[in-house]
């Protein structure tokens, strides 16, 4: 963010020149070019907090006028770097308090435009300021982008018969008259990487498998001997139609050969958004079971289309002393 105007398009280069005199930033400042007011003038009251220290001295409040010939600039920004020198220590466009301004995109591309704060004896963008910065200095870290100096400053200079804009969003490439750039290799990167992701999403989208199951064990009992001496654990279902229609599913197992799956429906219907939940069990004999954990798989089909499927790995367990 600088402190900048743009060019109000219904002004002439003749106008501009009538109008260009502003209060200068700095009296008696080397290498900031002022037209220092009277030495007898009485110096604008400034709180001593708004002054600004630099090696050497204090710079007193700014008391002057800077007058503009906007016809010999060249566009060389000199004394944009003297003005940051002076004030932060380092020459800097960005920390500037004069502006020089090429809008690329006007009729006139190679005009230039010149603007400066104004210095305001109690400025309202740091009274409205948040987080308790100087913007006049320069864009800072604690600013947070709220942009209440950018409305405080263009409702002064408004008031003052100025034309807003002069605290602004730009970029030092704007600032130096090379215009925006808006294709940088960053832009072109955040652009791939957005593509991938589309492409991500719309390649999921299109493969997913609208139905989903869901296994736990039962919670009562992890494991349970039948009537005939085979050795029972129970399973419950969560099957999830995420289709637009309705279907029918059948329940398999895998993993354990010779069980024997049991299940409370044969067949589940769930409708379409609907989830439908069942039991099944699965039996072993004593000869089947060879561990203690068991990896099994459970798979749910629909009958209507062998391709909505979903299956989920689950364990077969048996009590320790079942192997003695």
């Amino acid at each position: 963010m600088n402190c900048q105007k743009e060019r109000n398009t219904g002004v002439t280069r003749r106008d501009f020149i009538k109008v260009t005199g502003a209060i200068v930033i700095v009296a008696g400042t080397r290498g900031c070019g002022f037209l220092a007011a009277d030495e007898n003038s009485t110096p604008t009251n400034t709180p001593e907090t708004g002054q600004i220290l630099v090696p050497g001295g204090e710079i007193p409040p700014a008391d002057g006028y800077l007058l503009v010939d906007i016809e010999k600039c060249q566009g060389c920004l000199s004394c944009m770097l003297a003005c940051s020198l002076v004030h932060e220590g380092v020459e800097s466009l960005s920390l500037s308090r004069i502006q020089i301004m090429q809008d690329s995109f006007e009729s006139f591309s190679d005009d230039l435009t010149i603007e400066q704060c104004r210095q305001c004896v109690d400025p309202a963008c740091v009274q409205v300021c948040p987080t308790g910065i100087d913007i006049r200095d320069g864009l800072q870290y604690e600013c947070i982008a709220c942009s209440a100096c950018i409305d405080a400053c263009d409702d002064v200079m408004k008031k003052m018969d100025y034309d807003p804009g002069l605290i602004r969003y730009t970029t030092l490439n704007e600032i130096s008259g090379k215009g925006l750039h808006i294709l940088r290799p960053r832009v072109y990167l955040y652009t791939s990487i957005l593509i991938g992701l589309i492409l991500a999403m719309s390649w999921s989208l299109y493969t997913r498998i609208p139905v989903s199951l869901d296994v736990n064990r039962d919670r009562n009992i992890l494991y349970r001997e039948a009537n005939n001496g085979d050795l029972e654990n129970v399973f419950k279902l969560k099957i999830m139609n995420q289709d637009s229609k309705p279907h029918t599913f059948v329940i398999t197992m895998e993993g354990l050969p010779g069980s024997v799956l049991d299940p409370d429906e044969k067949e589940i219907t769930a409708a379409s958004g609907e989830t439908a939940n069942t039991l099944i069990r699965v039996r072993a004999s004593e000869d089947v079971i060879k561990d203690r954990s068991t990896n099994i798989t459970i798979k749910v089909t629909a009958v209507d289309d062998e391709k909505l499927t979903d299956e989920e790995d689950a364990r077969f367990l048996a009590p320790a002393d079942w192997f003695r």
